[in-house]
């Protein structure tokens, strides 16, 4: 296993930012930025040699583009304090009413105007074979209560595997829901419609024309059921496909995605209790455009502070956040 920590730049406000290169025995190779944790490329060795198979910028000013922040995708970054999306940005706890900062149709999403994913994240351990990043948001950022310390984990292993975890303590109850929001295209073509995708579920939330969540699950109907194999394009539809799937089965693998070729393929394990899958067709950015990356987003259900019928997303200062995915490569 190798390490290198590159500075590579500095943000708008002058912050230095660091690049964290891990590569496994097998040549698999993860680079990660310390701004916003971002995954900027996963390399794996081809036979016609290294294949990037998520979307970034190599150059980094990119990320800090005002074409780039106004269709805003979120590539491959930490998404705190809340994936997805909180109704009108309010939410009562413990009493309180809290108002958030609204940045999607009248909606809060991925953490507001400045959340996770773009901060400067802080190096604490780098060893042979793991990173990890620290932050700590502050009671009222972006208008969530208490003040929260997060650690992010990655992990690469000689199997293939990028395991990253979270953690997060809290001094007063709070709203958490941490995610990696990389978009993922294994063949490195500028579609990902003939990639093949099987989920292990056939259950989803029922959402509003705005995505937010109306407290019912659903069962697939032919362009959302994933369970037996098939090309993202096959059933799609004019809506795309931006759908939170309820994972039922956390000790298992929730979702495999493969290459056109099948030379490359990736398996998603999660604890977390659904997984938001988009299509990218909304995608707008100089290098990258429509369908070019597909996200699977493991996360808390969207808009849970404020459905009682959800999984519980609040983290009260006597407990311990913890997140888990694992993502396996095999080529």
């Amino acid at each position: 296993m190798n390490t290198q920590i590159q500075t590579i730049g500095k943000t708008q406000g002058n912050k230095e930012i660091k690049k964290i290169i891990m590569t496994n025995s097998k040549g698999l190779e993860v680079q990660i930025l310390n701004y916003g944790g971002i995954i900027q490329a996963i390399n794996i060795p081809t036979k016609n040699g290294m294949r990037n198979i998520v979307l970034g910028f190599e150059d980094i000013q990119e990320y800090f583009s005002e074409e780039y922040k106004s269709n805003c995708p979120y590539f491959g970054a930490i998404i705190g304090r809340y994936a997805n999306r909180i109704a009108k940005g309010k939410f009562t706890l413990e009493g309180k009413e809290y108002t958030l900062a609204c940045n999607n149709a009248g909606n809060h999403l991925h953490g507001g105007l400045i959340g996770f994913d773009k901060q400067i994240w802080e190096i604490e351990t780098n060893n042979n074979n793991s990173l990890i990043l620290k932050y700590t948001s502050i009671d009222g950022e972006e208008g969530f209560p208490g003040n929260v310390n997060v650690e992010v984990h990655y992990t690469l292993t000689d199997n293939n595997e990028l395991i990253t975890e979270y953690f997060a303590k809290t001094d007063k109850a709070t709203p958490i829901n941490l995610t990696n929001h990389t978009y993922f295209n294994l063949s490195g073509d500028k579609k990902i419609l003939d990639h093949k995708l099987q989920l292990s579920t056939n259950q989803l939330l029922e959402s509003d024309n705005d995505l937010v969540p109306t407290g019912k699950i659903i069962k697939a109907d032919t362009a959302t059921d994933f369970t037996t194999a098939k090309t993202v394009g096959k059933d799609i539809t004019e809506e795309a496909y931006d759908h939170t799937f309820v994972n039922t089965k956390p000790q298992e693998t929730f979702a495999k995605l493969s290459s056109p070729t099948g030379d490359i393929s990736m398996e998603l394990t999660t604890n977390q209790p659904s997984v938001q899958l988009y299509s990218g067709k909304w995608i707008d950015t100089k290098y990258h455009k429509g369908y070019s990356g597909i996200a699977l987003e493991p996360q808390a259900f969207p808009d849970a502070p404020n459905r009682n019928e959800f999984p519980d997303c609040i983290l009260k200062p006597e407990e311990r956040y913890y997140h888990k995915t694992k993502y396996h490569f095999r080529f």
